[in-house]
């Protein structure tokens, strides 16, 4: 006899079930049981790195637990005979989950990786086919030298079995002479890391002077040999033979642009012919000029040659560098060179009426002196061009920034040393708002700090560069319009300004002093920290922190005014922690390799900190995000997600939902929306 449940028994068993499913947050079973690996291993080659590989810590029902930390170890499953896996291995998880980028297997075969942590089930990744090692083949061959004195530098590449360049390989190379005189010795660094698949020798050095030596590459793995080179006498050398003319200073240029060439001319005012044994870049950055060359090996007497030299920035900032002639010779020489670098685009949001969402955002276009306007849909976060989609801008705008209410906007334009002003309309287009207020030289980066409700713009901060000062504003609250109140010095060279969200604080990042362990070539980072006077504006500093690092590339502080980042050349990012009360950032926390172009904090809905990083250089288009354990500072990898070219500016909408990156490569900006983990999911690419 059939029977039929009623309505409130069913309701009791649909209750049941939804228990039995986990799909209440209370359920007992909402613990962390297993790992499971949610980014699986790609096809790799021996030697190469693996990875990015992630590995989750799960519950019984899959779901992501972003409070487990277990130490998670991985290690090779199925594996042919001999199968090594070697690099980072283990790791703590951060929110749940671990991110292994340097994982390496030492040989070809089908393979799977197996996962464990203490107390969780362990996991096994789906299988990965190893190919041969990778090739080797000298990018920058060994070149004329003397005896006992450093070679010019031998580059080695690191190439799949197509020939094409495996530019994430950190392999170990070791070079040795091939062919030579018996008992010719090689002294210096003879083995290197790979960085960006290349592995770079800078000091090596031969004793016995001979024709038709080469030098031998190797891993361990795979070898190959060089062309033949000659190790001359020093008395084949002469002093004072070289005129070398004229120096070159390139002036501004944006990022993802290249100057027009520059030709130096090398003169030999001997009698005799001289050996050109050396030509090139030194200095940081000496990729940012690339050089060409019609000069051979050996330059006649009163004969002369030319070099072309082109400045193409990869990193803003300024650069110092010289054309190196005849390295460690007795006719050594040596020309300046410099340039200074800004990116091409730079981004901004302004807040809606509430101040806790995105309404509207702006590019300012330093290659074509416009700022280009849009609208942001508040439930998607993309961004649709207004009409009409620009307004002009001062000669190379360089920074954008908005005020609090969402009212006004302030752009600082690089060459014309101006700051344009702009009022929001309802529809989210600028109008300009009377004159343009005169800066110091080489604007570059603008501020706003909140007046004493929060709710409006209050005063305006200019870094300007070439004039080592920052400018001070006040904002007339009813039109926006800028009132002078004078500059303060900073140090040298400061290339940004923050302020905290109070407004009661603000940051100005320098290069200021040098490195006692380096070269002139080399600065440090540093940051300033300054109190706001209320009435005024007026800026007193408050302390000077300097970290012993290489120029800044940006500078932020967090939406809750309790951490900033410093961004530099060298590509470490310093975590400050900042004092609620004094407002001066505390001890640097921690960095990351790599070199950084610009960084974005966010803090998550558990107040988890986050860092979203962008590098510079060819190559670099990606945004890398990062957890940090603001207790101890440690960092990993939870995120990269690409970007277009060159991606040098980034912004984080109120509401800390979405993220827009200007790429000043590629002309566009990458649109993001921000999950809870930190990470980034691409919602789209639209152009300026």
């Amino acid at each position: 006899m059939s029977r039929t449940l009623s309505s409130a028994a069913l309701q009791v068993l649909w209750l049941l079930a939804a228990c039995d499913s986990g799909g209440f947050a209370s359920h007992p079973d909402r613990v962390p049981v297993r790992l499971a690996f949610t980014v699986q291993p790609t096809v790799a080659s021996a030697g190469v790195p693996i990875g990015p590989v992630k590995v989750t810590v799960q519950d019984a029902h899959g779901n992501a637990m972003s409070t487990a930390t277990p130490r998670i170890t991985i290690s090779l499953g199925t594996s042919p005979p001999g199968g090594i896996l070697s690099g980072i291995t283990s790791l703590s998880a951060a929110a749940g989950v671990a991110v292994f980028s340097r994982l390496i297997i030492n040989k070809p075969g089908a393979y799977t990786l197996n996962a464990e942590a203490s107390g969780l089930a362990w996991a096994s990744s789906s299988p990965i086919e190893v190919t041969s090692p990778p090739r080797l083949a000298f990018r920058k061959q060994p070149s004329t030298s003397v005896a006992n004195q450093t070679m010019p530098p031998v580059e080695v590449s690191i190439l799949d079995a197509q020939g094409s360049a495996l530019t994430g390989s950190t392999l170990y190379v070791t070079v040795a002479i091939a062919t030579g005189p018996a008992g010719a010795r090689m002294s210096g660094r003879v083995t290197v890391r790979a960085v960006d698949g290349v592995a770079t020798f800078t000091d090596l050095s031969i004793d016995t002077p001979s024709d038709g030596y080469t030098l031998a590459a190797s891993t361990g793995l795979v070898t190959t040999t060089s062309i033949p080179f000659s190790v001359l006498t020093p008395s084949s050398v002469s002093r004072g033979c070289w005129t070398l003319g004229p120096p070159v200073s390139f002036g501004l240029q944006t990022i993802g642009t290249s100057s027009t060439p520059r030709t130096i001319t090398l003169t030999n005012t001997c009698a005799n012919a001289q050996p050109l044994l050396y030509a090139a870049i030194n200095g940081f950055n000496w990729e940012d000029f690339p050089l060409t060359s019609n000069c051979p090996g050996s330059i006649d007497a009163g004969a002369s040659c030319t070099f072309n030299v082109t400045f193409s920035p990869s990193c803003v900032g300024t650069r110092y560098n010289a054309l190196l002639i005849n390295y460690e010779s007795p006719d050594e020489l040596w020309l300046p060179l410099d340039g200074t670098g800004i990116g091409a685009l730079t981004v901004a949001v302004a807040p809606d009426p509430s101040g806790k969402f995105g309404q509207f955002a702006y590019v300012a276009n330093a290659n074509t002196n416009s700022v280009s306007m849009y609208r942001i849909a508040r439930d998607t976060g993309t961004l649709t061009p207004l009409v009409p989609a620009s307004i002009a801008a001062g000669t190379t705008p360089s920074s954008i920034a908005v005020d609090p209410s969402g009212k006004f906007a302030y752009v600082a334009n690089a060459s014309s040393k101006d700051i344009s002003s702009y009022r929001i309309g309802a529809d989210g287009t600028l109008a300009s708002v009377g004159s343009w207020w005169a800066t110091g030289v080489l604007p570059t980066s603008v501020a706003v700090a909140p007046d004493p409700t929060g709710a409006f713009g209050g005063f305006v901060y200019v870094a300007n560069v070439k004039s080592y000062n920052v400018s001070m504003f006040t904002i007339e609250s009813g039109t926006g319009a800028l009132t002078p109140s004078g500059t303060i010095d900073v140090g040298t060279q400061p290339w940004f300004v923050a302020v905290h969200p109070t407004g009661k604080f603000a940051y100005v990042g320098s290069p200021e002093g040098f490195s006692a362990e380096l070269d002139y070539l080399y600065q440090n980072s540093s940051i300033y920290t300054y109190t706001i006077d209320a009435t005024t504006g007026s800026l007193t500093l408050k302390r000077l922190q300097t970290s012993g690092y290489h120029g800044p590339t940006s500078l932020t502080v967090d939406p809750s005014g309790k951490f900033a980042a410093l961004t530099n050349e060298w590509g470490v990012v310093l975590w400050w922690s900042i004092d609620p009360t004094a407002g001066v950032p505390l001890v640097p926390g921690g960095g990351l390799g790599g070199r950084a172009a610009t960084a974005a904090l966010t803090v998550g809905p558990s107040g988890e900190l986050f860092a979203h990083v962008t590098t510079c250089g060819v190559g670099s288009n990606a945004v890398l995000t990062y957890a940090i354990d603001t207790g101890t500072w440690a960092s990993s990898l939870v995120g990269a997600t690409d970007a277009g070219v060159s991606p040098t500016s980034i912004a984080i909408d109120p509401s800390g939902r979405f993220a827009y990156v200007a790429n000043s490569g590629s002309g566009s900006v990458s649109m993001y929306s921000v999950n809870g983990d930190g990470t980034l999911t691409p919602l789209g690419t639209i152009g300026p």
